[in-house]
């Protein structure tokens, strides 16, 4: 048996083992964000990203890591190359 949910606005139920963002290890988002494990640590710290403690793992959802690299990338600044 899945435990489900039925949208507001929609008749379909919506299953939430499937809906939900997948919860990564702190190496596997460490490697997401091709950054030592250290530093990942340092950075949840930092930034306060919020994680999931089960039992003594830490576990980060994978949307937090997209939010976090979205909200932190600088913006690309276009040139114009011409030849003399």
């Amino acid at each position: 048996m899945s435990i489900q949910q039925v949208d507001a606005e929609a008749t379909t139920p919506v299953d939430n083992k499937t809906n939900m963002d997948p919860l990564m290890t702190m190496r596997e988002a460490a490697e997401y964000l091709a950054v030592s494990a250290p530093t990942m640590y340092e950075l949840v710290k930092k930034y306060q990203l919020p994680v999931v403690t089960i039992t003594k793992d830490r576990k980060i959802r994978k949307n937090i890591l997209d939010k976090f690299i979205s909200e932190n990338e600088a913006p690309c600044q276009l040139i114009s190359i011409t030849s003399n």
